[in-house]
């Protein structure tokens, strides 16, 4: 796992991720959060290739909150909680 350039991370500051208002059925919601977040969705007929990749999704996200560097970098920038956002969601 290496850290983000400086350009993707304003990207991801810049380019929200869609919230629940939009109308979508929740397995292609899963898909456009991993393609936001470059993780592949293989294509079967059934719904495991979506469950692997959230998978890989909810460990990186736990990967990057146990991190000792970022937990360091979020203190040193304070996060989301000067941003107006939310301290509990990922701040990549």
């Amino acid at each position: 796992m290496q850290e983000w350039n400086p350009e993707m991370e304003q990207a991801f500051k810049a380019t929200p991720f869609p919230g629940p208002e939009i109308d979508m059925h929740v397995t292609d919601y899963a898909k456009i959060i991993c393609a936001m977040s470059d993780i592949p969705v293989h294509k079967l007929q059934n719904n495991k290739p979506v469950v692997e990749s959230l998978h890989v999704l909810f460990t990186l996200f736990s990967e990057f909150r146990s991190n000792q560097h970022f937990q360091q970098q979020n203190n040193d920038n304070d996060g989301f909680a000067n941003q107006g956002g939310d301290p509990n969601l990922a701040n990549f």
